[in-house]
């Protein structure tokens, strides 16, 4: 995921073809969950918060489904509002290009490394994260597929997710989303009651499509006149990006009061701080902000991501000896396969569907 794009002419225009910022958010994304996995000593950390918060890495991937469910929703939107339909078909064919290449490499190349070191290999787990399923079985004893949980997650809620756009009615689909979204800590309580909070719930898409759906409410807002000029009079917006990230962080481990309902509003309250930050990254209105996250180095990072996310876990498991400077090597053994896997398979990847697939009518879907 690239970018948001933009066509001329649609209800999206406030949205140019590249935002600065949110590769930068993907980046804190990603560098937060691998420093989660790399389980640091929490005495290195400053503070006993900080030191919570390097280990509460799945919140990363919470900020990666909020940005992705905005981005691939405006994509949707802006189809339909430039050719007057949402067509599934060339959604999913652009999904397969986008996911599966690399995906299935790491799966290739991390199966017959297994099976030439003569590890045991589950085919359940293997087969569940080449068909996204990961999410619905157990975590594993090797740990080389765990993280295709999240990608399955992600790609069964765009399985159905552009279906429903194309089924609501459109006067209805700003008020089915905000349902959505509310009804979902609501569910979460009452299947926590229910299976008492077994680690089978961990992942399940119905526990946590509102990560997903809060990105795709922000994308229908902001197609609306009058959200987009939300922020045209705001004198600090900087202000309103901060609470939004220090939002976001300090919910990743504090809860709100009130007991179980403080605990249902963290939750989304959380997903909001997200949105806001997105909101205000889109309107361009914190220039220093955008500036920081845009870096080259911080926006590489963001767009290297995906690939990151893939290969970063094989280098997080107990195979490398333990020794000084040990997380530095294995971050700059993730860096260099991800580079490898984003050069060598995610951009001619995407060059292949470029060249497939009718880009003149979606020029801006090249890039998502």
């Amino acid at each position: 995921m690239k970018g948001t794009p933009a066509t001329s002419g649609t209800p999206l225009d406030p949205c140019v073809d590249w935002i600065p910022g949110l590769d930068g958010l993907r980046a804190i994304a990603i560098v937060w969950v691998i420093v989660s996995h790399l389980h640091l000593d929490p005495l290195l950390f400053p503070t006993e918060f900080l030191a919570h918060l390097a280990g509460a890495g799945v919140h990363g991937v919470t900020l990666f489904f909020v940005i992705s469910g905005f981005l691939i929703s405006t994509l949707l939107l802006r189809e339909e509002s430039s050719t007057g339909k949402i067509r599934l078909g060339s959604y999913y064919r652009r999904r397969a290009f986008r996911i599966l290449p690399a995906a299935v490499a790491y799966l290739a190349v991390t199966l017959t490394l297994l099976w030439w070191m003569g590890g045991v290999i589950d085919p359940g787990e293997w087969l569940g994260s080449l068909l996204f399923y990961r999410n619905l079985i157990s975590p594993g004893s090797l740990g080389l597929t765990a993280h295709f949980w999240s990608l399955s997650v992600e790609e069964q809620f765009y399985l159905v997710w552009p279906a429903l756009l194309v089924l609501w009615p459109k006067r209805h689909r700003l008020s089915a989303t905000f349902f959505l979204v509310l009804a979902a800590p609501l569910w979460r309580h009452l299947m926590t009651k229910v299976s008492g909070g077994g680690p089978m719930m961990i992942g399940r898409l119905d526990l946590i499509y509102d990560s997903l759906v809060m990105g795709a409410l922000l994308a229908q807002l902001q197609a609306l006149p009058w959200f987009r000029g939300l922020f045209d009079r705001a004198r600090y917006p900087g202000a309103w990006l901060l609470l939004g990230i220090v939002g976001f962080l300090y919910l990743s481990i504090k809860k709100l009061p009130f007991g179980t309902i403080g605990v249902m509003a963290s939750e989304t309250a959380q997903l909001l701080c997200a949105a806001l930050a997105i909101k205000v990254l889109i309107e361009g209105r914190c220039p220093p902000a955008q500036a920081v996250l845009g870096f080259p180095a911080v926006a590489g990072l963001g767009k290297l991501s995906y690939s990151l996310y893939l290969w970063h876990m094989p280098f997080m498991l107990p195979w490398i000896p333990t020794f000084p400077g040990d997380p530095a090597v294995r971050v700059l053994l993730s860096l260099v396969a991800a580079w490898i896997s984003y050069r060598c398979i995610e951009r001619p990847a995407l060059r292949l569907r470029s060249a497939l697939m009718d880009s003149s009518r979606h020029p801006s879907e090249a890039r998502h």
